[in-house]
């Protein structure tokens, strides 16, 4: 049951953020942290989509606060804060997602993609890529 909600709060959430809908309320009845910070991931894509980057931060803040090793959610804050041109923040959060999921080749490719960090980002990128193939 905890599943088929998740995936039906994440399907309403991004339905709703196409056009000019209104995005949905996230239920506060529900209790689970990891799945609230999931909803409020999605509805913080949601917002960046329709370019409310501030809405979309504040949505991510509330996600990386409900489950701190959220790298994702720091993924897509930092994402959200490039497009406001909050560089530093974005760097930050970037940062925080590689180091939460050193493995996932896709917090390379944004800091490769966004910031050009450095030969290593470049490299460790690469090598992740390839061995997913």
């Amino acid at each position: 049951m905890t599943c088929r909600f998740a995936v039906s709060i994440t399907f309403a959430l991004l339905l709703c953020g196409c056009g000019d809908s209104p995005l949905p309320v996230i239920p506060a009845d529900n209790r689970d942290p990891a799945i609230l910070a999931g909803a409020y991931n999605y509805r913080g894509s949601a917002y960046s989509k329709r370019g409310d980057h501030d809405a979309a931060i504040k949505d991510y803040s509330e996600a990386i606060r409900l489950k701190p090793d959220f790298a994702l959610a720091y993924n897509n804050r930092g994402t959200a804060y490039g497009k406001k041109g909050e560089y530093d923040e974005a760097i930050k959060d970037w940062s925080e997602a590689i180091r939460l999921d050193p493995d996932n080749a896709h917090n390379y490719g944004v800091a490769r993609s966004r910031l050009a960090k450095s030969d290593a980002d470049f490299k460790k990128y690469d090598e992740l890529k390839a061995k997913k193939k």
